[in-house]
């Protein structure tokens, strides 16, 4: 079997292309883990709600973890709370302005990301920010948008501390 140098070549890039999108990939994105979510229940009903929601939001993560940009800090439901409290943090909803209508984490700002031109988008969330660091959320558990607006200000933005609630509005109740 003769191999061509049109065909070795050929194997080649393919090889070093797969290299390159590898190693471009551990430079931008990284594996997440979540810490034990809190819950604002008591007694028996908070630890089921905390065991369901660790299993589905491990779960979660482990579908979409590729996909967040190295720097963003996953913040549980205890930090978002404390957070809160201190005032240490800016938090937007970026779910839709009817969502948004319909309830929300007491102290947060709508500032919907879909359907949105992204330079506006990043216009609106500084004009919003009353803190150097902003926690982004939406529906939670199977709702990408506050991780793609979490990503779109990192990579488009001069905003440093990024941070996504994962569990959401959801989690919240």
């Amino acid at each position: 079997m003769k191999i061509s140098l049109k065909n070795l070549l050929v194997t080649a890039v393919i090889i070093i292309t797969a290299f390159a999108a590898g190693y471009l990939n551990s430079l931008f994105y990284e594996e997440t883990s979540f810490l034990k979510y809190g819950s604002h229940l008591e007694g028996d009903a908070a630890v089921n709600k905390d065991d369901e929601a660790n299993a589905a939001v491990k779960e979660w993560t482990a579908e979409v973890s590729y996909r967040i940009f190295r720097g963003i800090t996953i913040k549980n439901l205890t930090e978002v709370q404390k957070c809160l409290e201190t005032g240490t943090a800016t938090l937007i909803d970026v779910r839709s302005r009817e969502s948004f209508a319909e309830g929300s984490i007491p102290g947060a700002v709508n500032v919907p990301v879909v359907n949105r031109n992204p330079y506006k988008f990043i216009e609106e969330v500084k004009n919003k920010l009353t803190t150097d660091e902003v926690i982004l959320f939406c529906d939670g558990i199977g709702c990408d948008e506050s991780i793609n607006a979490a990503n779109l200000l990192k990579s488009m933005s001069d905003i440093k501390n990024i941070s996504v609630f994962p569990g959401g509005y959801n989690q919240w109740l």
